[in-house]
C-alpha cells in the first residue's frame, strides 16, 4: 500500500514501511528544514540511536532504517512524510533500456510522487510508465509512455527525464480527477507545466526569477491571445510559438490572483499582487479537484480562481502586452535596435548615444546590405541602474565585471553583454563581449546592455 503520514510540530511517534536498509540521513532528508532530531530505541544496547541534521557523523547512530523500525521524530513544523517510493506504479522497460536508465527513471519517479504528496496530500493512483525509444512521450488515464519522440519529432529519451515524468504525471492527476478535454488546452498544458516548476525548484534545479523570465521572454513569439489556444488543435499547431509557455504564465496569474483575493477577503484589506516568487497557493491543484466537466468547467474556474474566464482573458492580454514590452522593447518600437535609457540619463548623452548608434548600424546595414537586426541596448547612469534590468530579463545576479569593459568576439547567436565607460561629449562603440546565461535555457532575443562607468551625470 501507500503511506503518507501526516507530522506535527513537536515529537512524533511513526513506523517506517519504506524499503529495509535506507540510510537514515536520506530516508529524514525529505523533511529539510523542518526536522530537528530522530531517534529509535535498541533493545539490544539499552539506549537510543539518533539522528541530527548537521551533527558530526561520528554523532549519528541512527544510520539504517529496517522496515517495522519504531522511530521518534521531532519537527519544528507541520509536515507530510511519503515513505513509498514509487508506490503502485508500474514499470514497463522495452527496446533495450539499459539498467542505469531504468534505475533513474525509477528514482526519479519516487521524488514526483514524493513531491506532490507531500506538498499537496496527494496519495498517487495506479499507473504504468512505459518506457521505449520507439514511443511518443505522452500521458493517457492510467498511463505515461516515455519515449524518443514527441508529435513526431525526435527528442532525446533521458534528456531532463525529472521533468518530464513530472509534467506527464500531472496529466495522470488531471485524468485521475477528471474530464481533461473538458477544459481548455492552454490550462492543461499550462498547469502540468507549472506544476512541473514547482517540483523542479522545489528540489533546487529552477528559482522562481529563472522560470518566470524563460516563460516572459517567449511571450512576443505567440501572436494569438490566450482563449485561441483553448482548442487543441490550434495549441499544438503553436507549439513553436510557446503554447506550453503562455500557457505556463497563464497559470502562474491565476494562482498569484487566487492567493491575493483570498489574502485580501481574510484581512479585509488590498494587497499588492507583487511577491519575490510564485505564490504559495494550491489553487491550482483545487481547480482539477473539483472535476470539472463538460460545460461546467467555467464554473470550476470563477469559484478556483476568483475570476470570470471571460474577465481573466482580458487581464491576462493586458498583462502579457505590458510584461512583453517591458522585457523586449525591441519587438515593439521600430525595425533595428531600439535604445532604453534607465535612470536620470542626461538629454546630451542621450543624443549623442543615439546618433553613434545610428551612425554604427547605418554603417553595417548599409556595407553589407543586411537585414536591421532587432535588439535592445539598456543605457545606466551607473552599474546598478542596469543591474536590476539584467537580473528581470535574465532570472539571475549580473556576472562579475558586470560593469567593466572587456574585449571580445560578438555573436548573433547568444545574448550579449555589452559594457561602456563613454564620455557625455563623445561616445564610442562599447566593447562587445559574449555572456552565456547560467542555467539549462538561453533566452530567446538578444539583448545589449550598457552600464557606464560615469557617475553624477
Amino acid at each position: 500500500g501507500s503511506v503518507l503520514l501526516e507530522l506535527r510540530e513537536g515529537r512524533n511517534r511513526v513506523g517506517w514501511t519504506g524499503r529495509d536498509g535506507v540510510p537514515a540521513a536520506e530516508a529524514l532528508a525529505r523533511f529539510g528544514g523542518s526536522l530537528a532530531a530522530a531517534s529509535r530505541w535498541n533493545a539490544e544496547t539499552g539506549g537510543y540511536e539518533r539522528y541530527r541534521p548537521g551533527a558530526a557523523e561520528e554523532a549519528d547512530t541512527l544510520r539504517v532504517l529496517r522496515r517495522g523500525d519504531a522511530l521518534e521524530v521531532e519537527l519544528t513544523s507541520d509536515a507530510r512524510w511519503w515513505q513509498s517510493g514509487a508506490a503502485r506504479t508500474t514499470f514497463e522497460f522495452l527496446g533495450g533500456v539499459p539498467e542505469q536508465r531504468q534505475a533513474e527513471i525509477r528514482a526519479e519517479t519516487a521524488e514526483v510522487l514524493a513531491f506532490y504528496a507531500e506538498r499537496y496530500g496527494i496519495v498517487p493512483p495506479e499507473f504504468t510508465i512505459r518506457v521505449n525509444p520507439e514511443l511518443e512521450t505522452n500521458a493517457s488515464p492510467h498511463l505515461i509512455s516515455l519515449g524518443g519522440y514527441r508529435r513526431g519529432e525526435y527528442y532525446p529519451l533521458y534528456n531532463m527525464i525529472g521533468s518530464t515524468i513530472a509534467h506527464e504525471y500531472v496529466h495522470i492527476l488531471q485524468y485521475y480527477w477528471g474530464d481533461v478535454d473538458a477544459n481548455p488546452w492552454w490550462l492543461v498544458e499550462g498547469h502540468a507545466e507549472y506544476a512541473t516548476t514547482l517540483f523542479l525548484q522545489n528540489r533546487g534545479d529552477r528559482t522562481d526569477a529563472q522560470e518566470w523570465q524563460w516563460w516572459s521572454s517567449v511571450l512576443h513569439k505567440t501572436p494569438p491571445p490566450l482563449r485561441f489556444l483553448a482548442d487543441a488543435e490550434r495549441f499544438y499547431d503553436n507549439e513553436g510559438a510557446a503554447s506550453y509557455e503562455l500557457g505556463a504564465l497563464a497559470m502562474e496569474w491565476l494562482v498569484a490572483h487566487a492567493s491575493t483575493r483570498e489574502a485580501e477577503q481574510s484581512s479585509g484589506a488590498q494587497i499588492s499582487p507583487e511577491s519575490d516568487g510564485f505564490a504559495e497557493h494550491e489553487a491550482h491543484i483545487r481547480y482539477w479537484q473539483a472535476a470539472p466537466s463538460p460545460g461546467r468547467w467555467r464554473d470550476a474556474f470563477e469559484a478556483t480562481f476568483g475570476i470570470t474566464v471571460g474577465d481573466f482573458y482580458d487581464a491576462f492580454e493586458a498583462y502579457r502586452a505590458v510584461t512583453s514590452a517591458r522585457l523586449a522593447p525591441h519587438r515593439f518600437d521600430r525595425e533595428g535596435p531600439t535604445l532604453v535609457f534607465l535612470g536620470d540619463v542626461p538629454d546630451d548623452v542621450r543624443a549623442a548615444v543615439e546618433a553613434e548608434l545610428d551612425r554604427v548600424h547605418r554603417f553595417y546595414t548599409e556595407r553589407f546590405e543586411t537585414i536591421p537586426a532587432e535588439f535592445s541596448i539598456f543605457v545606466g547612469t551607473d552599474a546598478e541602474s542596469v543591474a536590476e534590468q539584467f537580473r528581470l530579463m535574465q532570472g539571475d545576479e549580473p556576472p562579475e565585471g558586470f560593469a567593466l569593459s572587456r574585449a571580445g568576439a560578438c555573436s548573433s547567436s547568444r545574448p550579449l553583454l555589452a559594457t561602456w565607460r563613454g564620455s557625455s561629449s563623445a561616445p564610442t562603440p562599447p566593447a562587445c563581449s559574449v555572456f552565456s546565461r547560467r542555467g539549462n535555457r538561453s533566452p530567446r532575443f538578444p539583448t545589449a546592455t550598457i552600464a557606464t562607468g560615469r557617475t553624477g551625470w
